[in-house]
């Protein structure tokens, strides 16, 4: 192959090679959003964040102060039109918990947050979910979630001992029996 062959395959390489660089869309990869949990309600002791301090004055929450220590793990869910369903579970968790959601409409984040059973609430699990209209890649969205009871003790009033008693679940079990 002679020299001006060479050239010309060359040039012809370099203008093949420019305009598939040209072609190419190079814009960065912005990811997914960022949906920023406020859980600070679950550090009454160091005084909470900008939503309130404690878990019985915070607005949107309906979680009892005396629950805040009883707190075993949070399962955060995230669902929505196109996407799996993703639960996630956290054992421990930052004052501001942030999730990943990927972009688009109608991203829905939910939250349940399990209570020892071994504590003297009739609740087991508080949960509450938010539904975000849209979220675009690289966005951060901070969410309050209001939380209401949505596991419960079977609680049975005692007469004769004027007490309450507590089944974790039926059939009865003498072991989960509490009174309260």
């Amino acid at each position: 192959m002679n020299v001006s062959v060479q050239k010309l395959l060359f040039i012809f390489f370099i203008f093949l090679l420019a305009g598939l660089l040209a072609s190419c869309n190079f814009a960065p990869y912005q990811g997914e959003a960022q949906v920023v949990l406020d859980l600070s309600w679950l550090f009454p002791s160091e005084g909470g964040t900008d939503v309130g301090a404690r878990a019985g004055t915070v607005p949107g929450y309906n979680v009892p102060d005396n629950i805040v220590g009883q707190v075993t793990s949070i399962e955060v869910t995230i669902s929505g039109a196109g996407i799996n369903t993703e639960t996630r579970t956290y054992i421990k968790w930052p004052r501001l918990l942030s999730v990943t959601v990927p972009p688009g409409k109608q991203r829905t984040v939910g939250v349940r947050i399990n209570i020892n059973p071994a504590s003297t609430s009739a609740v087991l699990a508080f949960g509450g979910e938010a539904t975000l209209r849209y979220v675009s890649a690289g966005q951060q969205t901070k969410v309050l979630i209001p939380l209401s009871p949505v596991e419960t003790k079977i609680v049975v009033p005692d007469a004769i001992n004027q007490t309450v008693a507590q089944f974790n679940s039926l059939p009865f079990n003498p072991d989960t029996f509490k009174y309260g």
